[in-house]
């Protein structure tokens, strides 16, 4: 079964959930980026096809080092890059207390919650973004497009899930901020789905061309049918410890039954990793088993993001570089994939980071 969804598709959806004729009135916003766009299957930038391979790079807007300074993010993104890397999945709310580096209670791209006397409330009075996330996410974004890069952004996560009025209230402000930046897939949430239609729906709405995705679960959820029509990119999160065989042989075909039923870009978006199986880690793993599972999922057409261990435990931790950012030569164990990564890239991509 072959499923197309149009721009005009996703506005008339829009228009029957607000009960609005007309999109809001915004000011045209000139592009500061390059433009990401889909056809079919695949990814292209500025209308010439686009090599995505990703990284996932949750802390990048709370990492003190990798903001230190534009020369260190610049050179961060270049080291990237020449392994093959061209797009890095972040996290806009990293707000969590889950005991990983980086984590504080003003991380995030929005304020939340308020004070009232002694207590915080659940639930804001008015809704806004934190300048100071905002404005690094903007300096990523223009970093990233001087080296051809994009961007995957959650701009929520199951582990806070704020009122559906509230998160309506945030994907407002956030579209209109970043709608000159084109470099950049909006992924609803991490792992969760409530109002993932709706959420689609509004940002159609409020920028229709805007690249729009969904993590939906954890790795046994592959997102409802109504989900995976609406959304523009299909981010499952694939399975990691199967009852019965290896996940790097059933996830890719995973992906390839997503992608022919669908007949549009699937990433496989938080692929099995080594690591603490307290958040998902299969401990320990063979390097080889992962690079399969990258091989096959593009043999069948899919995409990937090199998901790792190198974040989810506290500083001083050995799978933690001192850092915080996920280094390509901190671990021979990394490394291995990340040679891999960069021997399956097209040249220009490896030896053009400037």
């Amino acid at each position: 079964m072959k499923i197309e969804t149009t721009v005009v598709a996703a506005l008339t959806l829009a228009a029957v959930a607000t009960g609005r004729a007309s999109p809001p009135a915004t000011p045209a916003a000139a592009s500061a980026t390059s433009v990401l766009t889909i056809q079919g299957t695949r990814f292209y930038l500025d209308d010439k096809p686009f090599y995505f391979q990703g990284l996932s790079f949750f802390n990048a807007l709370y990492n003190k080092e990798f903001n230190r300074s534009p020369e260190t993010r610049e050179k961060w993104l270049r080291t990237f890059k020449s392994y093959g890397i061209t797009v890095l999945r972040v996290w806009g709310d990293w707000r969590v207390t889950n005991g990983w580096i980086d984590e504080c209670p003003d991380c995030s791209l929005y304020v939340y919650p308020e004070m009232e006397r002694r207590d915080r409330r659940f639930e804001p009075r008015k809704p806004r973004l934190n300048a100071e996330a905002l404005q690094w996410l903007k300096d990523l974004l223009a970093a990233a497009n001087r080296q051809g890069m994009a961007i995957e952004l959650a701009l929520f996560t199951h582990y806070l899930v704020y009122p559906v009025e509230t998160r309506n209230e945030y994907i407002k402000l956030v579209t209109d901020e970043l709608r000159p930046y084109r470099n950049v897939i909006f992924e609803i949430w991490n792992e969760y789905s409530e109002k993932a239609v709706e959420h689609c729906q509004l940002i159609k709405w409020l920028d229709p061309l805007r690249l729009v995705s969904n993590s939906p679960g954890g790795s046994y959820v592959r997102g409802s049918h109504a989900e995976n029509v609406a959304l523009d990119i299909l981010c499952p999160h694939t399975t990691r410890r199967p009852a019965k065989g290896n996940f790097w042989e059933i996830a890719p075909l995973e992906i390839k039954q997503l992608l022919e039923t669908y007949q549009k870009p699937v990433i496989d978006d938080e692929p099995a990793r080594c690591g603490t199986r307290e958040f998902g880690g299969n401990e320990e793993t063979r390097i080889e088993w992962h690079i399969a599972q990258n091989e096959a999922v593009r043999k069948y057409g899919g995409y990937h993001i090199y998901h790792h261990d190198m974040f989810q435990l506290p500083y001083g931790n050995a799978p933690i570089p001192p850092s915080g950012i996920p280094e390509p030569e901190f671990s021979k164990f990394h490394l291995k994939m990340f040679e891999y990564l960069r021997s399956i890239a097209p040249p220009e991509i490896t030896q053009s980071a400037r």
